[in-house]
């Protein structure tokens, strides 16, 4: 019995080699040339331009603007936070942390509100820049809070994801998860959807 099923495995085996073999006669299909592509050069005129902050320096930081309301907001590290009229550049208001900024702002919920790298999470009211609430967390947010349904969700470099009231910057619930022994620098931004 172990004969003729190793024989018949041959059989296959011989067979299927053979098919493949007879796959190589086929003609080979040779790919559409590229077209040749006439260069375009585009210009630009620029309407304004505005130096805010220092930049991140040698750190991994992602603060990039947001827009909302009618409204460019910008946040530097060294804590700043601007909200610009986007057609003229003209500045609408300045606020400032007591930390450095380490996560890009998010305007939701007539909020702009943005993480430091001393795990705070501070609100601003996006018509004024008043300092609406500030709200400690257990770690460093380098990554874009998300704002909707009544919260404001940051996900910290220490694994936590903590949900604030949007009003009032209470802590509402957070999930705590360790971490492997070893992880990268990086954490993804939280998503709000659905409730």
């Amino acid at each position: 019995m172990l004969v003729r099923t190793q024989k018949t495995l041959w059989g296959a085996l011989v067979i299927a080699t053979g098919l493949l073999v007879g796959c190589g006669d086929e003609d080979v299909v040779e790919p559409n040339p590229l077209p040749i592509l006439q260069e375009t050069k585009v210009s630009y005129d620029s309407v304004w331009s505005i130096n805010f902050g220092k930049g991140i320096g040698e750190q991994f930081l992602n603060l990039e603007p947001a827009y909302a309301y009618g409204k460019l907001y910008l946040a530097d590290n060294s804590g700043k936070v601007m909200a610009l009229e986007p057609e003229t550049g003209a500045t609408l208001w300045t606020a400032k942390t007591s930390h450095a900024i380490s996560a890009a702002t998010t305007v939701a919920s007539k909020l702009v509100v943005v993480g430091t790298r001393e795990g705070e999470v501070v609100a601003f009211d996006a018509e004024t820049g008043e300092q609406r609430w500030l709200s400690q967390v257990s770690s460093e947010i380098i990554a874009r809070p998300a704002v909707g349904d009544g919260f404001v969700v940051v996900n910290t470099v220490d694994g936590n994801v903590v949900a604030l009231d949007a009003e009032t910057g209470e802590r509402k619930w957070f999930y705590d998860r360790s971490l492997p022994p070893l992880t990268l620098r990086g954490t993804s931004a939280p998503v709000i959807a659905h409730g």
